[in-house]
């Protein structure tokens, strides 16, 4: 009779391999980037400032990922290794290397502190009994949309609002828009969106004309004073009804910084 004897075989951890180091080095160095991005708000070269939440929550994750992975909780191989290097220095080098809105028409009024569109229950500069509205840089975006979609309300409305003049294809000859820049889904694709204004009020010209007429060229920043009325907007051809600003008086202005987006 033979005794068999049955020895169990140890498996040994050896820990954390210098592949996971690397891999722990580049995730820790890809949340800290982005961090950086965040905090710095840079993160605007790519995203809306409504995204910041979860580029804070991206970077808390990579960090977590990173510690882990330099203890050796799991393992890299030599295929993982190529995608993670392209899927972390590629957005390494885009963080380092941002594009450059300044090369654009839009850098002058994307700096300074990006303003939300919030919900119109808490606007300020409207006095309902005097019919007029006085609208403040960070209300203008809310403002605009509150009006634009409720435009018989405020017909009639004596308005004060400052922004720069952007012309337009969709504006008649005496007409522009009063702008402000509104970020859709990154800082190189800002647009223009405001008041229309139309100028061709004869009873006022000799009040507006020496600001407007002398200046009126894109961007330049004017406050004006008009009153809301239904007006055939855009050219003879191509003409729709809408609400525009009737010139009463209009006077330079300083440049705004900043930029509008949706939250």
């Amino acid at each position: 009779m033979t005794d068999t004897t049955t020895f169990s075989q140890t498996t040994h951890d050896p820990g954390a391999s210098p592949a996971d180091r690397a891999t722990s080095l580049m995730l820790l160095a890809l949340a800290c980037a982005m961090g950086y991005m965040a905090f710095s708000g840079t993160y605007t070269h790519y995203t809306t400032p409504r995204t910041l939440p979860y580029i804070i929550a991206a970077t808390i994750l990579l960090a977590i990922l990173g510690a882990v992975a330099w203890i050796g909780a799991f393992h890299t191989t030599p295929r993982s290794m190529q995608r993670l290097l392209a899927g972390i220095v590629i957005p390494m080098l885009l963080i380092a290397f941002p594009p450059h809105p300044e090369q654009t028409a839009s850098d002058q009024y994307a700096g300074g502190q990006p303003v939300a569109i919030r919900p119109h229950d808490h606007l300020h500069g409207m006095d309902a009994k005097a019919r007029t509205l006085h609208i403040s840089d960070d209300e203008f975006g809310s403002w605009y949309e509150y009006i634009d979609s409720h435009p018989t309300q405020f017909q009639g409305y004596t308005v004060t609002v400052t922004g720069f003049i952007s012309s337009s294809s969709t504006t008649g000859k005496q007409q522009f828009r009063l702008s402000r820049m509104l970020m859709t889904c990154c800082i190189l694709d800002m647009t223009p969106f405001g008041f229309t204004v139309d100028t061709s009020g004869q009873s006022t010209k000799r009040q507006h004309n020496s600001v407007i007429g002398k200046t009126a060229q894109n961007g330049t920043w004017v406050t004006i004073t008009g009153i809301l009325k239904p007006t055939s907007i855009g050219t003879k051809d191509h003409a729709y009804n809408g609400m525009a600003l009737h010139v009463i008086s209009a006077s330079p202005a300083h440049a705004v910084n900043g930029y509008y987006y949706r939250p």
